[in-house]
């Protein structure tokens, strides 16, 4: 005949045992949105080479004013006609294989948000006419 014997490992409940406690929520989703646009950015860039600086600059200065005057006529606020870029490069030919300096390049991008998707084009078209025109 065989007997159980009663030890100290049964009652597990006495040890001074430290319990882990996991406090961790995982959560996985995944969404689609699908919504119509109410607005369009685009970027307007005009671009002067001259000789002279003062002048390179004075021209692209005045061909900007006239491309945002075009567009504020067509219903762009000046508010949202933004500077993004304005670089000012010294432009040279190569010319028997020597550096010759030719002159200035300035170039002024601007960052036009429309409110009013519809005239999207529009605008595209107006500041193109106005560069080719002045």
């Amino acid at each position: 005949m065989y007997r159980l014997i009663d030890s100290d490992i049964h009652h597990l409940d006495n040890c001074n045992c430290t319990k882990v406690i996991n406090n961790n929520i995982r959560v996985i989703g995944r969404g689609i949105v699908s919504v119509e646009p109410d607005s369009a950015e685009v970027i307007i860039g005009v671009i002067t080479q001259d000789a002279s600086l003062s002048e390179a600059q004075e021209e692209n200065s005045r061909v900007t004013n006239e491309v945002i005057n075009s567009i504020n006529e067509i219903g762009i606020l000046p508010k949202y006609i933004q500077t993004q870029d304005y670089n000012i490069r010294s432009v040279y030919d190569y010319i028997d294989g020597k550096q010759v300096f030719r002159g200035y390049e300035i170039s002024n991008y601007l960052r036009v948000t429309i409110k009013n998707i519809d005239i999207t084009g529009e605008v595209i078209d107006t500041a193109v006419k106005m560069v080719q025109i002045v």
